[in-house]
């Protein structure tokens, strides 16, 4: 089931303290789909959610020239379950998914956020 939330914050903290609360609810299998102009704190959003998730905020960065950024469980958050945080601003189209291999990122094994997942919205009807 898809469902949509739109908000609006005053602050990076705030962003984070939404995204906190999202990811203590999150599960593995779900993708959240981060939209807004550059700047609008999609990655704020992502290190709350990774919060949330039970990592350490501060490791989380954005993924904009790398693409995919993978958090898996660490010694120091062993509980914590896996994100991968994918930036699609610099992909091209869909196409462009299956050379980062996109079927282990949707594995339905971690939760994962997509900054600009309307470049790459084929592939995650």
């Amino acid at each position: 089931m898809r469902r949509t939330l739109d908000m609006q914050t005053t602050s990076p903290e705030a962003t984070e303290a939404i995204a906190y609360v999202l990811g203590q609810c999150a599960s593995v299998g779900d993708i959240v789909r981060l939209h807004g102009e550059l700047g609008a704190g999609k990655t704020a959003f992502t290190r709350g959610l990774a919060a949330g998730l039970g990592h350490d905020s501060r490791v989380v960065s954005s993924p904009t020239f790398v693409v995919v950024n993978r958090y898996d469980p660490t010694p120091s958050h062993p509980g914590a379950i896996p994100l991968v945080h994918v930036d699609a601003y610099r992909l091209s189209g869909d196409e462009e998914l299956d050379t980062l291999g996109w079927d282990r990122v949707v594995d339905d094994l971690a939760v994962v956020a997509i900054e600009w997942p309307q470049r790459i919205e084929g592939r995650l009807a």
